[in-house]
């Protein structure tokens, strides 16, 4: 059985080879240069081929910019670092050698498919800047989706964010962004705008998006594509085919959503202000309202007063008048009374008069003969009596028996 090693044995076993090969001691080694970088005088750069891709360091650097994507020869030692497990090629020359492969290989595809008309601005689709539904092709983890989703989202509470996950580096990532996007390019698929996400990276981590199917497909799409690969300096191919280019994600999210809760501001502040202007005009109106309403007041109830004179003056003659006329009246009724009086039968009665009835009432002696029974009216009662005799005009006439 074989011994089992610490971590800090390993690496100071591959310390030592490295340090004790002598053969590794001043290499050459030819690549193209990506990725570099200078903090310091310390110029941290890779050499990369087709397959491979080496680390390198080169302390108190003085010379000049490098073109990056071109083909140099550097001269120096790989290291091997116990601390942190890893190996770095320790430069001590650079040495331009002429242009790159990779570099000149893809110069020369961007020139065949731009012929091809596939980045032509005429072809691009115009992308909704205020888009309800968003498709994102990217990684689930990082924070490239969750960037998207809280700008989107703070400038546009509604927008629905769909995620489509999927790799953006590695072998074989850009045939899973290829599927994504003909699988949300379909009329059943909510999305709007789509948007290939990407955060930055080293330009050989962004190779993929150099893939000329993938520019075929981004071109293919009949929704506006985004590519937001988040890369400033160089542009890739999928860039150039997409309808519209940004640096970041974050800029993607900008570009697809309308920034409502700016709107929202100034609908409240406009609405603020709109308040405060109705409520001066209605303090306004409501102290006119009141000085017409004084006004009108003391109008009617000096009319009112007016009036109220006349008519106690008219209702003190209309009493006058009517007081007048039931003295007239009351004295009519009282001599009327006494000439009804004077003509009631019963007021002749009481004077000794007396009214005769047989059948009807008797009017005269030739109405009556001897021995008729007769009802003799009083002013207190009646009487029955027969004639005995009669006497017309000084005539006598006896009874009959």
């Amino acid at each position: 059985m074989s011994k089992v090693l610490s971590i800090a044995q390993l690496n100071g076993y591959l310390e030592e080879i490295f340090e004790n090969e002598e053969l590794l001691h001043g290499v050459r080694v030819k690549g193209e240069l990506t990725s570099w970088s200078l903090a310091r005088k310390t110029l941290f750069f890779a050499l990369q081929d087709e397959e491979n891709r080496l680390n390198c360091i080169h302390f108190d650097y003085c010379g000049p910019d490098l073109p990056e994507g071109g083909s140099v020869v550097v001269t120096g030692t790989p290291v091997y670092s116990k601390k942190h497990g890893t190996l770095r090629f320790h430069a001590r020359s650079i040495a331009p050698a002429g242009p790159g492969e990779m570099r000149e290989r893809f110069r020369l595809l961007t020139e065949r498919l731009e012929r091809e008309g596939l980045f032509s601005a005429a072809r691009k689709i115009p992308v909704p800047s205020d888009c309800p539904d968003v498709g994102v092709i990217t990684s689930k983890s990082g924070a490239v989706i969750h960037d998207i989703i809280v700008t989107a989202r703070r400038r546009n509470p509604a927008v629905n964010i769909r995620l489509y996950p999927v790799r953006v580096q590695g072998a074989g990532a850009e045939l899973e962004i290829e599927d994504a996007l003909r699988a949300m390019d379909t009329p059943s698929e909510p999305s709007g705008v789509l948007i290939v996400a990407r955060g930055g990276g080293a330009a050989e981590e962004l190779e993929i998006f150099n893939s000329e199917t993938l520019a075929r497909a981004v071109a293919a799409c009949k929704k506006p594509v985004v590519s937001a690969v988040g890369h400033e300096t160089d542009y890739t191919l999928c860039d150039l085919a997409a309808d519209l280019r940004v640096p970041t994600p974050t800029a993607a999210a900008v570009a697809v959503t309308a920034d409502r809760t700016g709107a929202l501001a100034e609908l409240k502040l406009r609405s603020r202000l709109l308040r405060g202007l109705m409520l001066n005009l209605l303090a306004a109106k409501t102290s006119t309202l009141r000085n017409v309403s004084g006004a009108l007041s003391s109008a009617c109830n000096a009319i009112l007063n007016a009036r109220a004179y006349e008519t106690a003056r008219y209702a003190r003659a209309a009493k006058s008048a009517l007081t007048d006329l039931y003295r007239e009246r009351l004295s009519q009724t009282e001599a009327l009374k006494i000439a009804l009086k004077g003509a009631d039968p019963l007021a002749v009665l009481e004077r000794g008069y007396a009214r005769l009835f047989k059948d009807k009432t008797i009017t005269g002696v030739a109405e009556v003969e001897p021995g008729d029974l007769l009802d003799v009216v009083l002013s207190d009662g009646t009487l029955k009596t027969r004639v005995l005799e009669k006497r017309q005009n000084g005539v006598r006439k006896e009874r009959r028996e």
